[in-house]
């Protein structure tokens, strides 16, 4: 069964129409949704698809406890190391959910470092996003650096370089961009 990692940012907890829509084709799809625990665009993805009764779901946690499992489905737990916390412990979950899925629909408010970083770990993969950037109200597809490079030039300043520290962004461009080298016989 095609399955599709659906994330976003923390920030944004409503759905708008454009993105109701794409939730509805994966559902007439009926593509395996894998969704995280936080809240959020993970929340709202779920509220979403309970009050529809979809059922195939999967939600994803970091560590025993899921924060967030509104349709009472099933619970993926991510092992994670006890000394791990913060923002590296829920990453933990992402990565393994842009492993295991087939495509990415990422939510994001243009700022989210976690969001972001979903998409280079999809992309890594080569695997393809569909990104829904709330500050332009449209969907931008991202399957390759030059397509991360653009959906990034959509950040301000200041977003960028907090993306960037927090995410490592350049060591995963240059990793990225290495990688595409060697496919290529370079």
């Amino acid at each position: 069964m095609t399955s599709v990692f659906i994330a976003g940012s923390r920030k944004l907890s409503r759905l708008n129409e454009q993105v109701q829509k794409r939730l509805e084709n994966v559902m007439a799809g009926s593509y395996m949704v894998l969704v995280g625990d936080a809240n959020g665009a993970d929340k709202a993805v779920q509220k979403f698809l309970f009050e529809r009764n979809y059922r195939n779901v999967t939600v994803y946690c970091s560590g025993s406890v899921c924060r967030n499992n509104l349709g009472n489905w099933e619970g993926h737990h991510v092992e994670v190391d006890p000394k791990i916390s913060g923002r590296d412990f829920y990453t933990k979950k992402d990565i393994e959910m842009a492993a295991v899925a087939d495509y990415g629909l990422m939510i994001w408010d243009g700022k989210s470092p976690g969001t972001i970083n979903n998409v280079l770990e999809l992309v890594k993969r080569d695997k393809k996003a569909l990104v829904y950037l709330s500050s332009l109200k449209q969907f931008l597809a991202v399957s390759s650096l030059e397509d991360i490079n653009q959906l990034m030039s959509h950040c301000s300043d200041d977003d960028f370089k907090l993306i960037t520290r927090k995410t490592g962004l350049n060591s995963k461009l240059r990793d990225l961009a290495q990688s595409n080298q060697h496919a290529l016989g370079f």
